[in-house]
């Protein structure tokens, strides 16, 4: 699927600016997304239940969002937004991520691991929600906060902690 960045409207153009609430809610077929500079917001869940959505490209002019080997960040890569529900395997996030945010891996049950760098210091709410497939993952020193059912139904989950990390205090 390609976001066009403006669309034609009875004569009028109109700035495609944002991706709505569940805009693409359960669109199973879709494997790819490409996203215009224009767009500067993403809706909460909007690519909820695309289970075959491996891939995510932003623009490189884009101001609010990047991508980095299919997976949706802020623009500076700081805040891991998404990976796509239909990521299998392993991934690997960037060294300068700090935080990942609410649901941003949430139902994605193919993923059997995720490297976390040691830049991160904030997992948010639902984080890695439904990640049925993931079987490891280390939690590192730098962790700070750990959101509300972060790790809820990852049922293959064996968590290990860097010793004096936040995670091993709780």
């Amino acid at each position: 699927v390609v976001i066009p960045s403006e669309i034609r409207v009875d004569g009028h153009v109109y700035p495609v600016t944002s991706i709505e609430y569940r805009a693409f809610y359960g669109c199973y077929d879709m494997t790819n997304i490409e996203i215009p500079s224009s767009v500067t917001s993403i809706g909460d869940s909007a690519f909820r239940d695309c289970g075959g959505l491996t891939s995510i490209n932003v623009s490189r002019d884009n101001s609010i969002y990047s991508s980095e080997d299919g997976i949706l960040y802020d623009k500076n890569k700081t805040t891991l937004v998404l990976v796509p529900v239909g990521k299998k395997g392993s991934v690997v996030l960037l060294s300068g991520v700090t935080c990942i945010g609410d649901n941003a891996c949430s139902g994605c049950r193919n993923l059997t691991s995720i490297e976390i760098p040691k830049s991160v210091t904030n997992i948010g709410n639902g984080a890695f929600r439904g990640c049925e497939s993931l079987t490891s993952i280390t939690i590192p020193n730098s962790i700070t906060t750990i959101g509300d059912y972060a790790f809820s139904g990852c049922e293959s989950l064996i968590i290990q902690c860097n010793p004096g990390s936040y995670a091993e205090k709780y």
